[in-house]
């Protein structure tokens, strides 16, 4: 009797939990569906076509083909979402050789937007994605464009001769922009902590090395309320100067 119980016993916890884990699974799909309901309101540049959808747990991913500039796309949701009440929260962007990618991050209430548009070659695809917003209510208050002047900082930050600009990340309190270069990077670092102490900063921390034909560093400086911090990276094949700029308050 105690064995054919605990077989019994067995057979209904077992039964638990697969109904459990089924109607997790549903309140889960219910959730993406709902997340899907988000993404057909958002504003759509001309000229887009869908090419699918997925619908995950908590999320909801749509997919498109478009003939404009990555970052061109980019550029209309920054300009079109606030509009519909979201919330630019971060922005980025690059490209490399063959590649060229953008991305932007937006907030609306308990909802947070993720998209992306890249071409590789002649290819090019833009996905949306919504989830659930997992940051705290003081999270929650910051925004791309919060500090005007950080962006303005990385405008007119001292960038040599010949560098080119790879990529560009911008958040509440922080810009960072990654230039590749060619030439000599001691050369150019000299030349940029002349430039940054005509502009008015203080370096607060000179880092330069050069070991086994590789040069690297990251030296400081402060102006106002802002730190900056220049990196210098040497990777055999690729040349890169960073520039990091943080509101320290």
């Amino acid at each position: 009797m105690g064995k054919r119980w605990n077989r019994i016993s067995c057979v209904i916890v077992l039964a638990g939990l697969i109904l459990t884990s089924w109607v997790w699974r549903a309140a889960a799909q219910e959730t993406g569906e709902a997340m899907c309901e988000v993404l057909k309101k958002l504003p759509l540049p001309e000229g887009f076509s869908e090419s699918g959808y997925s619908v995950e747990e908590d999320a909801c991913v749509y997919r498109y083909q478009f003939g404009q500039a990555p970052e061109a796309v980019i550029q209309f949701f920054e300009k079109e979402l606030p509009k519909a009440g979201w919330k630019i929260i971060h922005r980025s962007g690059g490209s490399a050789g063959i590649g060229e990618g953008h991305a932007l991050k937006a907030r609306k209430g308990s909802y947070l937007l993720s998209i992306s548009a890249g071409q590789a070659f002649m290819f090019k695809v833009l996905e949306i994605r919504v989830t659930a917003s997992t940051e705290t209510p003081a999270e929650q208050e910051k925004a791309v464009g919060e500090d005007k002047h950080l962006e303005e900082i990385s405008k007119t930050l001292p960038v040599p001769e010949g560098a080119g600009q790879m990529s560009k990340e911008i958040e509440p309190d922080r810009v960072e922009v990654t230039y590749q270069y060619g030439g000599d990077l001691k050369k150019a670092a000299d030349w940029i902590e002349g430039e940054l102490k005509e502009q008015g900063w203080k370096i607060t921390r000179k880092d330069f090395t050069a070991m086994g034909g590789l040069q690297g560093g990251t030296p400081e400086a402060t102006r106002d309320k802002y730190q900056l911090e220049v990196s210098f990276a040497n990777a055999v094949i690729m040349k890169t100067i960073s520039y990091t700029a943080r509101n320290r308050e």
